[in-house]
């Protein structure tokens, strides 16, 4: 087997196992790894097929426990956010917004994990805001859950319920973006036998982040995640400053 293939079947084999096991990390995970191994286009497009696989292999004998109440209004307002996403990856360059997503996301896990009260949010009036600028992340780069993550987290989401109503979101958020990549030109058939090759990959790393979701204690559900945020973040922030040649001189 080509080295290539092997990294890249490495690589969506971690973030396979990470998001199976949390209910998010594919795009997080897998973009700035494979970024590295194959151009952006290639990255996303696999990214956005091992996503979809990850959500709908783990929903078969879930799907009952999504929370539709939950997420409908996160689900609508990401469809135009992804559009605007795609536009994106066209014609912005990626690093900027890898460097602000992952500035983000570190600030804000460092400050649940050091405080002991934690923020809240009462209602689902800001769900089309968080659920818009996942849309725009994941269409641009296949990392629609951060934004969506804070959301939960905020709105108080039992562990029980977290990763698998996450899922729920992640399913036609990923569909779309499938689809607006097919259209865009994007599914080389590059795409399709890489994709093909990770699949048994794939399959074992969702059989295992399924045992291992079982086994995690709930009382320290919120703190993995938060753990796993910042060091996501850190790999975005530090992958963007390598590329942006001002910061990076």
């Amino acid at each position: 087997m080509d080295i290539q293939i092997a990294a890249v079947i490495s690589v969506l084999f971690i973030a396979a196992l990470i998001a199976s096991t949390f209910g998010f990390g594919v795009g997080l995970i897998a973009m700035p790894l494979l970024s590295m191994l194959v151009n952006i286009q290639t990255a996303a497009s696999l990214s956005a097929l091992v996503g979809m696989t990850v959500v709908a292999t783990v929903l078969l004998g879930h799907w009952r426990e999504i929370q539709f109440s939950s997420i409908w209004r996160l689900i609508v307002s990401s469809c135009a956010g992804v559009l605007l996403g795609l536009w994106l990856l066209r014609h912005m360059q990626e690093s900027y917004m890898k460097l602000i997503l992952g500035i983000i996301v570190i600030a804000f896990s460092c400050f649940s994990l050091l405080t002991t009260r934690r923020m809240t949010l009462r209602t689902d009036r800001l769900a089309y805001l968080f659920g818009g600028v996942s849309g725009i992340l994941g269409g641009a780069y296949t990392i629609p859950g951060p934004p969506v993550i804070v959301y939960g987290i905020l709105r108080r989401w039992l562990p029980e319920e977290f990763r698998v109503t996450l899922l729920g979101y992640f399913l036609p958020n990923s569909l779309l973006v499938i689809l607006g990549y097919y259209f865009s030109g994007f599914m080389t058939s590059s795409v399709i036998h890489l994709y093909v090759y990770s699949l048994p990959a794939v399959i074992t790393a969702v059989i295992i982040g399924n045992l291992a979701n079982r086994s995690i204690p709930k009382e320290k559900f919120v703190k993995f995640v938060h753990v796993l945020l910042i060091l996501l973040g850190m790999l975005l922030s530090f992958q963007a400053i390598a590329i942006i040649p001002f910061l990076s001189e």
